[in-house]
């Protein structure tokens, strides 16, 4: 298991369940979360698998590799990253500062701030007008994305 692994919405329950102070309870929620189990799925592992699991857990203490991208794929859509604020109507620009206060809770919605929706055409990808109606649509497609995607161009804008 690597970072690249994991989409935003795993990463988000990472952070939370980073802060358990139990380190059972701790590593259970962390296998449930990289696994896609549930708790008492990991609590019915045997020895060997939880010991194996619990293993697949050391890419935590890597540094999130990375660098930013041009684009956001995530289910068989794609966005397109604004990295240059003039290019977004200000009160894109004022949600960005919002949600940049609390970024490990609202990293999905400032990457929804941050992205173009993109539309599939006979000639390939062309830029779709941005509907603010829709960005919790489009929130909701960037806590499916890659983690490591979303994160470095975030952090980048």
């Amino acid at each position: 298991m690597t970072w690249q692994d994991l989409n935003l919405f795993q990463y988000q329950q990472l952070v939370n369940a980073l802060k358990i102070e139990d380190d059972i309870d701790k590593t259970v929620k962390l296998i449930s979360i990289v696994t896609s189990k549930t708790e008492n799925e990991v609590l019915s592992m045997s020895i060997a698998d939880f010991n194996k699991a619990k293993e697949s857990l050391n890419f935590l203490a890597n540094d999130v590799e990375g660098k930013p991208v041009k684009y956001i794929d995530v289910n068989g859509k794609r966005y397109k990253c604004i990295y240059d604020v003039r290019n977004i109507p200000a009160a894109r620009y004022i949600e960005s500062k919002v949600y940049g206060a609390d970024l490990v809770t609202n990293i999905h919605k400032l990457a929804a701030t941050m992205v173009m929706p993109m539309k599939k055409t006979l000639f390939g990808w062309r830029l779709d007008k941005y509907d603010a109606s829709k960005h919790e649509e489009y929130a909701q497609d960037m806590l499916e994305a890659k983690f490591v995607d979303v994160y470095h161009s975030a952090i980048f804008f």
